[in-house]
C-alpha cells in the first residue's frame, strides 16, 4: 500500500511536496505510537523528531522547485496516506519486536529506513 500510494501520488505532484510530506512520518510514527501502543514521548525522542522534520524541511525547501504535478492535491492526500500507511505498519510491528530488546519492549519508533537513508 505504501509504495502504490506514493508511485501514484509522485506522479500528480512535485518532488519538494512528496519530500515534505514523507519527512512527516517521524511525526506520525510518534503520534500512532501514542495512540495505538500507549508508549510515552520522552524528551530526546521529542527533540529527535523536530530536528528531524526540521532538517528535512531545510534540505527540500532549499531546492524546491514550484513545479507540480497534474492534480496536486491528490498527489499529496495519495502521499500522505503513504506516509500514514508506513507509520501504522511500524507501530503495529513494535510487539512483535519486543522479543528482540532487553526487557520486552521495543519502542515502535524506528523507522530503519530513514536512518539508513540519512546516513547516506
Amino acid at each position: 500500500m505504501f509504495f502504490s500510494l506514493q508511485n501514484i501520488g509522485l506522479y500528480h505532484t512535485s518532488a519538494a511536496n512528496a519530500g515534505l510530506i514523507q519527512g512527516s512520518i517521524p511525526v506520525f510514527t510518534l503520534l500512532f505510537s501514542v495512540l495505538l501502543l500507549g508508549e510515552k514521548i520522552t524528551f530526546a525522542l521529542g527533540t529527535c523528531v523536530i530536528c528531524s522534520v526540521t532538517g528535512v524541511s531545510l534540505i527540500v525547501l532549499a531546492g524546491a522547485t514550484p513545479q507540480a504535478g497534474s492534480l496536486p492535491l491528490l498527489g499529496n492526500l495519495l502521499v500522505l496516506g503513504s506516509a500514514v500507511a508506513s507509520c501504522v505498519k511500524c507501530a503495529l510491528k513494535a510487539p512483535e519486536r519486543a522479543c528482540w530488546v532487553e526487557g520486552g519492549k521495543a519502542p515502535s519508533f524506528c523507522p530503519t529506513k530513514q536512518m539508513t537513508a540519512a546516513l547516506l
